[in-house]
């Protein structure tokens, strides 16, 4: 998948190399990114689950669904939402990862899969934060 016109994680992530906070738009974002080609690895690493899926309806892509999700673990899905109240569409891809053996974690909201405790899922979620902070 390709972002298409989705500039949303340019807006709702935070990018501290570039002392951007979450919720400002980046400063290279103009309809798209100025620097996609030569942006920083924090950008880089950056997996967006809907460009990283073969095939997604394009009501998933996130400014469409207003949520980013990314993939942290084989049992762990982490949504960044652009407003407080999430759409049906956002809640039916939750409810998909869910049935298909992942949790989901939103705004400090866990949907925990079958199967899955908290502890283990919490541990999963505190590695990925300590990666992303090294």
């Amino acid at each position: 998948m390709k972002c298409g016109k989705c500039t949303l994680c340019c807006t709702l992530l935070p990018v501290p190399v570039l002392n951007k906070p979450a919720g400002m738009t980046c400063k290279h974002c103009h309809g798209g990114c100025d620097i996609y080609e030569t942006r920083g690895d924090e950008c880089r690493g950056f997996q967006c689950a809907y460009n990283q899926a073969e095939k997604a309806r394009i009501e998933l892509r996130p400014d469409h669904c207003g949520v980013i999700f990314e993939k942290l673990s084989d049992r762990l899905f982490y949504g960044t939402a652009r407003d407080d109240e999430l759409s049906e569409v956002a809640m039916s891809q939750i409810r998909y990862f869910m049935h298909t053996g992942f949790s989901v974690i939103i705004k400090k909201t866990l949907y925990l899969a079958p199967g899955h405790n908290v502890k283990d899922i919490e541990d999963d979620f505190n590695d990925r934060v300590k990666r992303l902070a090294a």
